[in-house]
């Protein structure tokens, strides 16, 4: 038995042992207290910047992260001492660590390091044959989504690979312990990165979907190339997050009866206007070198408040999220994606509803956890990258209806 097997059991049976006996996620009122009031930022303060994590001397004189990326050997990332990778584990393996808390203060988090938060209600109203969450007439009425960076790359004018993460709480009742289920998705450019001006529209105002199978467009770039290389010794395809958990369980966390059904693909497209007009240029204003914010210009300052952005300034993609209002109607459409052969498009399955401010907060970005499952079978080490192309062929043409 593969080790990345045998881990896969050891969560598989940790997740049934805790749903029946001692669930550890917490419940949605204590994990959305840890998001509110764990150093919350105003609406006037400058926004947080995450720094690097420490080296770990007097072992190596390389920053931590370039080491975790390029010059951690894949037989050393099970005794890797590197920060990143040490406490990467907490989110990514918790089928080695065994701990599944939502909010989780005693492993701050450094993957997705800059990020705002919502509340969110699940409805799943279309028929299909999925299961469990994915079911017809399933609604949850308590859910914590984050926007986040995959870089500590913020601003319209850098780089960024921009993601969704959605924790439900399969329970109707928000004091409740329960045992959370996790959707980790990127934007439709994955880790090839973007530098669009808004986070859920491009340029042009077309709608930017998220999902959770974003292969790189360009595999062999540089940073597409090491983050596959990184994520992949924690879980391999790691360009797929795996949904099936969501599909065992019912809308009160109890398994379901007969055999689960879950998508290979899910997506989320913005059912909502872009909240700012993009222009061109940008307005008169003091020459500042190099310009770290919008608001270092009077005039771009007062025009933000009235929904017009400028293309050629550098704005932050937490300001542009948290200026929207949950009277706007903030609400995506969940759909499924159907393959073998070839990629269909995307088929309505219900409605993601924010129902609250953004947050930005500590608690958001360091305490709370979206832990990752992984695939219970995972590609042979020897067989390269042609076994991930084939694990990744057999996931989309096997089991499931319509797509998983």
């Amino acid at each position: 038995m593969s080790r990345s097997f045998a881990l896969a059991l050891a969560l598989s049976f940790s997740l049934i042992s805790l749903s029946q006996a001692q669930p550890s996620g917490g419940s949605f009122e204590e994990v959305w207290r840890v998001v509110k009031e764990t150093r919350p930022y105003g609406a006037d303060e400058e926004l947080p910047a995450r720094a690097p994590l420490k080296r770990r001397f007097p072992k190596s004189l390389i920053p931590d992260e370039i080491r975790a990326l390029f010059f951690v050997r894949a037989k050393n990332y099970a005794t890797s001492d590197s920060n990143l990778v040490l406490r990467s584990r907490t989110t990514t393996d918790p089928g080695r660590t065994n701990d599944l808390r939502g909010a989780n203060r005693d492993h701050p988090k450094p993957l997705h390091p800059l990020g705002i938060t919502f509340q969110a209600r699940w409805e799943i109203g279309a028929e299909s044959p999925f299961t469990g969450l994915f079911a017809p007439g399933v609604r949850l009425p308590y859910a914590i989504v984050r926007v986040s960076s995959g870089t500590r790359k913020a601003t319209s004018q850098d780089k960024r690979i921009l993601g969704i993460a959605i924790k439900l709480f399969p329970t109707q009742d928000p004091k409740k312990s329960v045992l959370t289920r996790n959707i980790l998705t990127l934007d439709q450019f994955g880790f090839d990165s973007d530098t669009r001006m808004r986070p859920f529209h491009s340029d042009s105002g077309q709608g930017v979907y998220y999902t959770n199978f974003a292969p790189p467009k360009n595999p062999g770039a540089f940073l597409p190339r090491n983050l596959n290389r990184f994520f992949n010794h924690f879980d391999a395809p790691n360009e797929h997050r795996p949904v099936e958990a969501l599909a065992e369980i019912d809308a009160e966390g109890q398994p379901i009866k007969g055999k689960a059904c879950a998508p290979f693909e899910i997506v989320f497209r913005p059912l909502f206007q872009p909240r700012f007009r993009l222009e061109e240029g940008k307005p008169k204003g003091p020459r500042v070198k190099k310009l770290k914010s919008f608001r270092q210009v009077p005039q771009a300052k007062e025009d933000f408040q009235q929904g017009v952005v400028y293309r050629e300034l550098p704005y932050d993609f937490r300001d542009l999220i948290r200026a929207y209002d949950p009277t706007d109607e903030l609400k995506f459409e969940i759909c499924y994606v159907a393959w073998g052969p070839g990629r269909s498009e995307p088929t309505p399955l219900g409605t993601l509803t924010i129902t609250s401010r953004a947050v930005v907060s500590d608690g958001g970005d360091l305490d709370l956890h979206f832990h990752h499952l992984i695939h219970r079978e995972q590609p042979k080490k020897a067989s390269g990258k042609a076994g991930l192309i084939q694990s990744l062929d057999e996931l989309k043409e096997t089991g499931c209806p319509a797509g998983h």
